[in-house]
């Protein structure tokens, strides 16, 4: 995973019919520490997976704590789907399982990609009125996708250690019913 301030990687799995239908394979934020409003630490260390229907919060997700960032070393992500269940593990052990019916009954209308890379700041990833304004960092928050982008960002650039999403490999394969 990248390491840096307002760096998002993207892993996913995108329908073909709707960019904003996704299986969301695996991400951690880029930030070392980045704090919600509800006090919870929401950067690197938390490791996400879950399903998005759209850009509105309607999405599922399932979390992993851990003491360091996830991009401080290699891991292997694994999402089992089926058609009652998505099974979301790290390093070959279960860290979620979503079991929602209506949403897993919605992923069965589209056919999907692989959808890999990185996106940097944004309100889809970083929702400004989510984090605690102590760790927003106005001068780190941008928008590449809105016309407003804070001009501060060129006194004080977002610190970046590891801008890099680094896939050593990668394996697509059907399995059975019963597969944990």
């Amino acid at each position: 995973m990248p390491i840096g301030d307002f760096i998002m990687p993207i892993i996913d799995l995108t329908s073909k019919y709707d960019g904003n239908v996704a299986i969301r394979l695996a991400y951690a934020r880029g930030n070392e520490k980045l704090i919600s409003t509800a006090n919870t630490d929401i950067g690197g260390k938390c490791l996400y997976g879950g399903i998005k229907f759209d850009v509105n919060e309607n999405e599922k997700t399932v979390e992993k704590r851990s003491q360091q960032h996830y991009g401080q070393e290699m891991h292997n992500y694994t999402v089992i789907w089926h058609s009652d269940r998505i099974i979301y593990k790290l390093n070959g052990k279960t860290f979620g399982t979503i079991t929602e019916k209506h949403m897993l009954a919605k992923l069965q209308e589209h056919k999907f990609f692989i959808n890999l890379g990185i996106t940097f700041g944004g309100t889809n990833y970083f929702v400004h009125q989510n984090i605690h304004k102590d760790t927003q960092n106005s001068e780190n928050y941008f928008d590449f996708n809105d016309s407003t982008i804070n001009l501060e960002v060129q006194v004080r650039p977002p610190v970046w250690k590891q801008q890099e999403l680094i896939i050593e490999s990668l394996k697509v394969y059907s399995t059975h019913a019963l597969e944990e």
